[in-house]
């Protein structure tokens, strides 16, 4: 079974998408269906329940969709400890810093939404990829 770290911007886009052929649902769905493990740390289900309550996705996603995706979210989600900081620079935003370290220091394939991909350092190394790569791992 393929264990993997999906970044939060994959999993709200999976819950915002509109297409249901879209990469991130893809991503979702084998999650859902049991084909991968996602995996999760403390920090990066505080980022899914957090990010779904902005004023600005209200209009995506009402408040009582948002609670139901994180719930059905977090229910076949393996959850680990957070990497131990410091967290190494390998982001351009540091706020993503605490993912790569996740998965450095838990050996899991992340899976990162392409708009962020160009911002991390890490791009291209082993372990991290992006979501439309991941549906060819399914």
């Amino acid at each position: 079974m393929i264990r993997v770290v999906a970044d939060a911007n994959v999993l709200i886009s999976a819950a915002l998408a509109r297409n249901p052929g879209a990469p991130s649902v893809a991503v979702l769905d084998a999650v859902i269906d049991g084909r991968v493990v996602l995996v999760m740390s403390p920090t990066l289900l505080g980022e899914i329940r957090d990010v779904p309550a902005r004023t600005r996705l209200r209009r995506f996603l009402t408040e009582a969709e948002a609670a139901r995706f994180v719930a059905d979210l977090a229910a076949p989600t393996s959850l680990v400890p957070d990497a131990p900081p410091p967290h190494p620079k390998l982001c351009r935003d540091p706020g993503d810093d605490y993912l790569l370290a996740l998965v450095a220091v838990r050996g899991f394939p992340a899976v990162r939404d392409a708009t962020i991909e160009n911002r991390c350092i890490a791009d291209g190394k082993e372990g991290v990829i992006g979501s439309s790569a991941m549906e060819g791992l399914l």
